[in-house]
Formats: C-alpha cells, sequence, structure tokens
C-alpha cells in the first residue's frame, strides 16, 4: 500500500509518529509494529485494520510468513 500509493518511508513514518529508521527495521520484519501503529497505518489509507492483514505489500510489516 505504501509504496503502491507512492509514500516515502519518511511520509508514512512521520504520520505514525515513529523514525524512518525503526519503520525501515518493522519492513525488513526485524522489528514489530504495535497495535497503536497498525490503527494509524489503517487510518491513514482509510481501510480496516484487518485489511492490512490481507495486503501482501504489508507481508513485512505485519510479520506474516508466507
Amino acid at each position: 500500500m505504501r509504496q503502491s500509493n507512492g509514500l516515502s518511508i519518511a511520509g508514512l513514518a512521520t504520520y505514525i509518529d515513529i523514525t524512518p529508521g525503526f519503520l525501515g527495521l518493522i519492513e525488513r520484519g526485524q522489528r514489530s509494529l504495535t497495535a497503536l501503529m497498525m490503527y494509524r497505518i489503517a487510518e491513514f489509507f482509510e481501510v480496516p485494520v484487518s485489511t492490512l492483514y490481507k495486503c501482501k505489500e504489508y507481508d513485512a510489516i505485519l510479520g506474516i510468513s508466507p
């Protein structure tokens, strides 16, 4: 979702109130999202949180194994 909407790591990180470096770690599966971060991401994209679990682009962010 982030990339397909042309959103930079810095842009999304600012919205969810974390550093771009930390978001990069989340995207690489090296850190986990908190519930609040998931809520803010869903809020930003105007989708239910459950949608994030179904989005392949968010697999790394959510720590979902294929």
